[in-house]
């Protein structure tokens, strides 16, 4: 009995997708090719983060060095700033310091202006005035010698006019009070050792005088007076002129 032959199956027919379908196979193949780039990148970007060193993993070391670096350019900066400022400051107190330099200066250049002012003027009337030939005293002034004790009197004599000359006379004193004494005592010239010539001859306009005295130990002095007075009878009337020692000691009276 022959075998009968075995059938062969019969294939079916391939059918193929419809067409939206291998649109979408198509596009999403396309699409894993062009990721496929940035998810290498982003692979390798995600190893080299989780292995890049961050700060915890730093040397604490290196960080203190670095923060005391910054600490000392930092003490540094501040140090200098303060120094300018110092020297900025001194600047300033020396140009202060010149200006009111100066404006003493000044003053004192406008005091002495006027008081020369005032010397013209008074030697222009001394000279101008011959309806007035009386006698006249001033800038009574006592000056220190720096020795103990010794005194120098200043003073001026003045008679306005031009006219004929005049022999006159100065006398001085001084009052105060030994110590332990109650009242008060008057010494004279002889008594205060003055050696200069008390008489002028030919005496016209204005003449200086200077007389040294010697206080006695234990004397305080208390006030200087100056007396002119004419050799002729029928001269001018004299003149005194008194100061209190305490506000003529340095300036004038």
């Amino acid at each position: 009995m022959s075998k009968l032959p075995t059938p062969v199956p019969r294939r079916r027919p391939r059918i193929p997708p419809p067409r939206p379908v291998r649109q979408r196979r198509r596009r999403w193949g396309l699409g894993v090719l062009l990721l496929a780039p940035f998810l290498l990148v982003a692979g390798i970007g995600g190893w080299l983060w989780m292995h890049w060193p961050d700060e915890g993993v730093i040397d604490p070391q290196v960080r203190i060095d670095a923060l005391t670096g910054e600490l000392q350019r930092e003490v540094a900066a501040r140090q200098q700033a303060e120094a300018e400022q110092q020297r900025a400051r001194r600047q300033l107190s020396l140009l202060e310091a010149e200006k009111d330099a100066y404006r003493e200066d000044v003053e004192r250049q406008e005091a002495e202006l006027a008081r020369l002012r005032d010397e013209v003027a008074f030697y222009e009337r001394l000279a101008e005035n011959n309806n007035d030939s009386s006698l006249g005293l001033r800038d009574l002034a006592l000056q220190a010698t720096g020795q103990s004790g010794v005194w120098d009197v200043v003073f001026q004599i003045y008679r306005a006019g031009l006219n004929r000359s005049l022999d006159v006379s100065w006398s001085l004193e001084i009052t105060g009070r030994f110590e332990g004494d109650d009242e008060d005592t008057t010494l004279d010239q002889d008594e205060l050792g003055v050696e200069q010539s008390r008489s002028i001859e030919g005496f016209r306009l204005l003449r200086n005088v200077r007389a040294r005295v010697v206080l006695p130990e234990d004397f305080t002095p208390e006030g200087v007076t100056v007396r002119v007075e004419p050799d002729e009878e029928d001269g001018p009337e004299p003149t005194m002129k008194r100061g209190e020692w305490d506000r003529m000691t340095g300036e004038g009276a």
